[in-house]
């Protein structure tokens, strides 16, 4: 797929697979607004894209709905069209209800 010019959307661009997701689609030459709570990972995987001008961080909560509803909005007023959506966050429900979210 040529991603060239193209506009991604990312959870979990902090770290680990979602990190590099970012880092390669930026390199590749897409525009990539990525979400996450862990504010110094993002800024490490801005430094690590080389790209600071097609890549954009949102501080965001996957599991507080409201939360994600914003960033979402927020991604759609930067770009016309995001062509790609990259989950790469995870949250596990326990059995009393409470949730544990990693990248």
């Amino acid at each position: 797929m040529d991603i060239l010019g193209r506009a991604a959307f990312v959870t979990g661009g902090a770290s680990g697979i979602g990190r590099a997701t970012v880092v390669a689609l930026a390199e590749r030459g897409a525009s990539v607004v990525f979400i996450d709570r862990d504010e110094e990972g993002a800024r490490q995987t801005i430094a690590r894209a080389g790209q600071p001008d097609r890549v954009v961080f949102r501080a965001c909560d996957v599991t507080d709905g409201k939360d994600l509803a914003a960033a979402v909005g927020s991604t759609s007023s930067r770009t016309s069209l995001v062509s790609a959506t990259v989950i790469c966050s995870l949250t596990i429900r326990g059995p009393g209800g409470g949730s544990s979210t990693s990248t």
